[in-house]
């Protein structure tokens, strides 16, 4: 890609020497006219052309990505200063639970979002602990003939 460039800049640079003696003489439109066809014709003014964009593809993703990053590292010290005061809520304080949410800001989203969506989570996941128990709780105590046998309370199978 700089072989290209450099090959492009040598070219303009010779029409630009060129173009200079060529002014004095009378018939310069049809000089130009014609290094303009020449230069349309020829495939380095597209490689130079595809060079340069190529080069403000680079420079524009470069960019993107420390403005990302820069955005990833604000969220992620909200999210640190929103543990602080509020605490871990319904998470448990662990590392673990921290990365999750990290991870969170890692994939686009928000400090805010990526709190709202843990606590939601993790109140579902206890829920579901607290279903699972009360049900082990109440599978033994039926086991152990605590529980009334009532007619609309079906036996358990196991």
């Amino acid at each position: 890609m700089k072989r290209i460039l450099a090959a492009g800049l040598a070219g303009v640079t010779a029409l630009s020497l060129a173009a200079a003696p060529a002014q004095a003489a009378e018939d310069t439109n049809d000089f130009f006219d014609g290094v303009r066809e020449k230069a349309q014709e020829s495939e380095l003014i597209d490689g130079v052309r595809d060079a340069a964009q190529g080069t403000k593809d680079f420079v524009e993703d470069t960019l993107e990505g420390a403005e990302e990053g820069a955005r990833k590292g604000v969220e992620k010290r909200k999210l640190d200063k929103k543990l602080e005061e509020d605490g871990y809520g319904a998470a448990p304080q662990t590392d673990g639970a921290k990365d999750m949410m990290v991870g969170s800001i890692d994939h686009g989203s928000s400090a805010d979002q990526a709190y709202k969506a843990s606590q939601a989570g993790w109140i579902l996941t206890w829920i579901a602990v607290a279903a699972a128990g009360i049900g082990a709780v109440g599978f033994a105590a039926n086991q152990a003939g605590l529980l009334p046998n009532m007619p609309h309370v079906p036996n358990l199978p196991f």
